[in-house]
C-alpha cells in the first residue's frame, strides 16, 4: 500500500505504511548493499501508492518505464511486481528430464516484493540505451531482427561491466536495475506452481521437440513455449520470436520457458547446497571463476532444457544467438537527493 518502504542490506523490501511519524525523512542508507546497489543509495524510498489487496486479489502490478531514445512504436520497458513468498528451489529426483545440477531441491525464502521484466530486454530497448551493439555483433536475419524481438550476442559482462548495459540504464533512469539472482529468477518462472513448467507437466510427449498438450486447459507447450526451432521445426522459422507473443505464467511474464536463455546474476555452482536461502545471489569470490547462470531455455533447445528447474552453465565473456536477459528493478523517488 501507500506508505515507507525500507530496503534491508539484502535488498529485501518491507513496508512501513503510516507508522513512521515524518515519511519523508530520508533514512541514513545500509553501506554493505553491493547487490542491489552499485552505490549507497538512501534506503527509505516510496515505491508506488496500491492497494495492499493488489497482490492477494490476484491483480498484475505493473510499471512502464520511460525509457529515453526507444524507438517509436517500440515495445515500452515493462515490470511486474512478484510478491513474496516461498518455494522448493529446483527439482526432485523423479522429475523427467532431471540434471543432477537441479538438487539437492533448496528451500528458498523471498521476503520481499520485487519488480521484474515482463519480457526479455529487446532489440530496441538494448540500442536506447547503448546506441550500439553488444561486441560490436548485431542481431542478423538468420536469427532475427526487429525492435521487439529479444536482444542477443551478448555477455554477462555486457550488462553488468564497466560502461555496461546496467551502468548505462542505472545513469538515465529514475531507480536500479539489475539482473535477478537465480532464486529469484526460478520464484518468477515458477509462479507459485510445482509442475516442470510453469504451464504444466506436459508429459504426454517426449522432452526433445515435440509438441502436445502442456496442460488441463487445452493448450499446447508451443502457446507458451518457443523451442526447437533451429532447424525450421514444424514450418515455423529459425531463431528469436517478438517479446509477448505467447501465452504469459501465471505472474504475467512473458518466455519464461525459450526465445532466449536468460542470465542472471549468480556464479555457477554445480549443485544447490550453496545457493542462498533468503533470494541473494551466490557471487563467487574467486576471480579467475568466470562461470555463471542461464535460465530458461531457447529456441535452439529441446522442451527439457526449458523446464523451470533447468540451469545452464556459461562464461562470462561469451555471447550467442540464443542467449539475452530481462531486468530486476528497484524504483525510487528523487534520484538526485539519493546520489
Amino acid at each position: 500500500g501507500e506508505g515507507l518502504y525500507v530496503l534491508d542490506k539484502f535488498g529485501g523490501v518491507f513496508a512501513m505504511g503510516s507508522a513512521r511519524a515524518e515519511p519523508d525523512d530520508p533514512m541514513a542508507p545500509f553501506r554493505d548493499s553491493p547487490y542491489f546497489f552499485p552505490n549507497p543509495f538512501a534506503e527509505a524510498i516510496e515505491v508506488f501508492a496500491g492497494d495492499e489487496s493488489d497482490y492477494s486479489s490476484g491483480e498484475t502490478v505493473t510499471l512502464e518505464i520511460d525509457l529515453p531514445g526507444l524507438a517509436p512504436g517500440a515495445r515500452p520497458l515493462r515490470m511486474v511486481g512478484i510478491p513474496a513468498g516461498s518455494f522448493q528451489m529446483g527439482s526432485s529426483g523423479g522429475e523427467r528430464g532431471r540434471r543432477s545440477d537441479e538438487g539437492s531441491q533448496k528451500f528458498i525464502h523471498i521476503a520481499y516484493d520485487f519488480f521484474i521484466g515482463e519480457t526479455e530486454v529487446t532489440q530496441a530497448q538494448w540500442h536506447a540505451v547503448m546506441s550500439d551493439w553488444p561486441g560490436g555483433h548485431p542481431p542478423t536475419e538468420e536469427f532475427g531482427v526487429g525492435d521487439n524481438l529479444p536482444v542477443y550476442h551478448l555477455s554477462w559482462n555486457n550488462i553488468m561491466g564497466t560502461n555496461g548495459f546496467l551502468e548505462r540504464l542505472n545513469s538515465v533512469t529514475d531507480g536500479v536495475f539489475r539482473l535477478p539472482s537465480e532464486s529469484e529468477w526460478e520464484y518468477a518462472c515458477r509462479a507459485t506452481t510445482v509442475t516442470r513448467f510453469s504451464f504444466g507437466d506436459s508429459l504426454d510427449c517426449q522432452d526433445t521437440c515435440e509438441d502436445c498438450i502442456a496442460n488441463g486447459s487445452g493448450e499446447n507447450r508451443s502457446d507458451y513455449m518457443w523451442f526447437c526451432w533451429a532447424s525450421n521445426s514444424g514450418g515455423f522459422p529459425r531463431g528469436t520470436l517478438p517479446a509477448a507473443n505467447l501465452l504469459p505464467n501465471p505472474f504475467h511474464l512473458f518466455d519464461m520457458h525459450g526465445n532466449v536463455r536468460e542470465w542472471v546474476a549468480d556464479s555457477y555452482v554445480s549443485n544447490l547446497g550453496e545457493v542462498f536461502e533468503d533470494g541473494r545471489p551466490f557471487l563467487s569470490r574467486n576471480p579467475n571463476d568466470q562461470m555463471k547462470v542461464t535460465r530458461g531455455g531457447s529456441w535452439n533447445d529441446e522442451a527439457w532444457a526449458a523446464r523451470s528447474a533447468t540451469r545452464h552453465q556459461a562464461l562470462a565473456n561469451a555471447g550467442n544467438a540464443f542467449t539475452g536477459f530481462r531486468l530486476v528493478y528497484t524504483p525510487y523517488q528523487n534520484k538526485e537527493n539519493q546520489e
